[in-house]
């Protein structure tokens, strides 16, 4: 219920940048998951949802009355969206992981993974396996030689 007004609230924002950094699939599940254990928190008791009622009323109340003031600041405000999307363009063509979900993130971080550490690591050990079996081998063919030729001589 508190998501569904929470949405309803947010798809009237006219801001650019807000709309786009919630519509990361990272942040879109944070804000899921923030506001489904702000719920829980908030049925956990009749105290916990009177406070946290009044304070949702006391923001709500808050947000009215500085409408006034925001409506004068709306020209700097836009400018700053703007600017702030500009960054967000940066960021997404430098580290296009943000617009990534978090299965595809620990996919990626597990491909990652395994290709600078895990088989560099394996690569070694089995060089060196190879190596020691080699020299395990030379060792007894050797050591076979050596004692033929003292049984035989």
């Amino acid at each position: 219920m508190y998501r569904q007004s929470l949405e309803m609230e947010n798809s009237n924002e006219q801001y650019v940048f807000l709309r786009r950094v919630t519509g990361y699939p990272v942040v879109n599940r944070a804000i899921i998951y923030t506001t489904d254990a702000y719920a829980k928190a908030k049925d956990y008791n009749g105290f916990v949802k009177f406070t946290l009622t009044t304070a949702e009323n006391t923001v709500l109340s808050a947000a009215d009355r500085a409408r006034p003031v925001i409506a004068k600041l709306e020209t700097p405000i836009n400018i700053v969206d703007s600017l702030a999307c500009v960054t967000l363009d940066k960021i997404e063509e430098k580290v296009p992981l943000v617009k990534k979900t978090p299965d595809e993130i620990v996919d990626e971080t597990r491909k990652f993974y395994n290709a600078t550490i895990v088989e560099p690591a394996l690569n070694k050990y089995n060089t060196a396996k190879a190596y020691g079996l080699e020299k395990v081998l030379a060792c007894d063919t050797f050591t076979v030689a050596e004692t033929k030729s003292v049984c035989s001589g």
